[in-house]
């Protein structure tokens, strides 16, 4: 199993819903790939990052290269890969899939399957 696989792992056991990757490597230069996935309150989005990160330090060896976080949005740099984990309204309001020509995080052909 590759590295995003065992985030996206890591995001089904913490509960987090709507997870998608998008490759982003042919788009940009900042990152391969995104995950986006949504939280149920602040509280769970905190928590699933923490847990993530711990993780990924403690099972992989893998540190972040940077965290931005507010109540709504925190967004995990590990300089490959870029995991956004958001609060419903705030993943709607900003709608990043459609920023990386990606239709929508209903699109079963982007959704991770749950």
């Amino acid at each position: 199993m590759n590295l995003e696989d065992n985030i996206v792992k890591i995001l089904e056991d913490c509960k987090a819903s709507n997870i998608v990757k998008i490759n982003i490597s042919k788009k940009s230069n900042f990152a391969d790939t995104l995950i986006i996935c949504t939280g149920r309150s602040s509280t769970h989005a905190k928590s699933t990052s923490d847990i993530l990160l711990k993780r990924l330090k403690d099972e992989y060896s893998y540190k972040a290269n940077g965290i931005e976080a507010n109540s709504d949005w925190i967004l995990i740099d590990l300089i490959d890969i870029v995991v956004n984990i958001m609060l419903e309204e705030t993943r709607d309001f900003y709608a990043i899939e459609r920023l990386w020509e990606i239709d929508s995080y209903n699109d079963e052909a982007n959704m991770v399957k749950q």
